[in-house]
């Protein structure tokens, strides 16, 4: 059950990553290169892609440096005069508590891929173990810190209203903010979120579905492997 849940749960994420990078690459037709990049971080995951860890480091200090050029400029422009314009009573998902729960769902995604650094490993040292211990607490700080400061920034420059409907919040903060010469960064470092993000997505998924196809957890290992009742 648990398998099958993680096995969702990655499909969800993989769909959702896939459109944040069509909003952002194309934002009239976002469904083509959605599409696209979740049938190529499949094909790589199945031809052995990996990144190696100077390289996904790179790439994250870079993303940090974006979402830091993009939180600078919504602070330091004055953010535009509301409009105005009140949401009429029965709008679908006005005041709907049960719209947090699909928020709290998009702030899963800054925590991927902790479950392969929290994993003990057979030949891991004690002196590595107590590492561990240090950095978990502290990428677990950096994640929350990112995500509230990068969500106080864009509700500055788009409000509410703005925010919610947006499907792509950090360009659209940016043109608030008269910030539209960032726009291709932006884009470039969504691309390489979104991408990075994909491959742990579906490695973590292939794994899984390895582990559960080798124990006859999942249809055709059942078939494939029957198990003998004792």
């Amino acid at each position: 059950m648990a398998g099958g849940l993680y096995l969702a749960g990655r499909a969800a994420a993989a769909a959702a990553l896939a459109g944040c990078f069509g909003a952002y690459v194309a934002p009239t037709r976002p469904l083509l290169p959605a599409v696209a990049v979740l049938v190529l971080a499949v094909a790589a995951d199945a031809a052995g892609l990996r990144l190696p860890r100077r390289v996904t480091r790179a790439l994250t200090v870079f993303v940090l440096v974006v979402l830091l050029l993009v939180v600078v400029t919504c602070f330091a422009i004055a953010p535009p005069p509301p409009t105005g314009v009140a949401i009429p009573p029965g709008t679908p998902g006005l005041d709907d508590p049960s719209e947090l729960l699909p928020a709290a769902g998009v702030l899963f995604f800054g925590f991927l891929g902790f479950e392969r650094i929290t994993a003990p490993g057979a030949d891991e040292s004690e002196a590595s173990r107590r590492r561990m211990r240090v950095i978990i607490p502290v990428l677990l700080a950096v994640c929350l810190v990112t995500y509230l400061v990068v969500s106080l920034a864009v509700l500055r420059q788009l409000g509410p209203t703005r925010l919610a409907v947006s499907t792509a919040p950090l360009r659209d903060a940016l043109d608030a903010a008269d910030g539209t010469y960032l726009d291709p960064l932006v884009t470039i470092a969504a691309m390489v979120a979104t991408g990075v993000g994909l491959l742990i997505v579906v490695g973590g998924g292939r794994r899984t579905a390895d582990t559960m196809a080798v124990t006859g957890d999942l249809p055709a290992g059942e078939s494939a492997h029957p198990r003998s009742e004792e």
